[in-house]
């Protein structure tokens, strides 16, 4: 990557052998600035994601992606996989989903954010939040259907 990057990890450290794996990783990162932030309570993450420019998550499957929707409903743009119920980030301007198999595609579109102008980001912000804000209102409405419909009389 070209330009100044700053990785901050944030994770729960669940299982020490897996993560003296990932800091001999971390360890190899030169040219990226690596902040690692394990165990912290979720009501200091949002803070974080805030001021992130991009959230970074390769994962290999999520049923929803609750991290993602997190950072998204504070604007911050997604690059996840395509395993996820996430789709048509880049065409909603909240994001990017590529395929796991092609692991330098990441570091392409890591680059395609470090060299977007502000008011390219913006773009992608504005995406962010109104995908949250869509899918937010979209759960919020099948909540007042199924109560409407299932609603019961005495």
């Amino acid at each position: 990557i070209k330009g100044n990057c700053t990785l901050k990890i944030i994770s729960t450290r669940e299982d020490e052998d897996y993560w003296q794996q990932c800091f001999t990783k971390i360890n190899q990162l030169n040219s990226v600035e690596t902040i690692v932030l394990l165990d912290l309570p979720h009501r200091e993450i949002k803070h974080h994601l805030e001021w992130a420019d991009l959230f970074v998550l390769p994962t290999k499957g999520e049923n929803f992606g609750h991290a993602i929707f997190e950072a998204m409903a504070v604007g911050c743009p997604v690059l996840i996989s395509d395993q996820t119920p996430w789709k048509q980030l880049n065409s909603t301007k909240a994001g990017i989903e590529l395929s796991l198999d092609d692991p330098s595609s990441f570091t392409s579109a890591i680059q395609q954010f470090i060299d977007m102008t502000d008011s390219e980001w913006q773009t992608y912000r504005k995406g962010a939040l109104t995908l949250a804000q869509s899918q937010f209102n979209q759960s919020t409405n099948e909540k007042l259907y199924f109560q409407l419909f299932n609603h019961k009389e005495n």
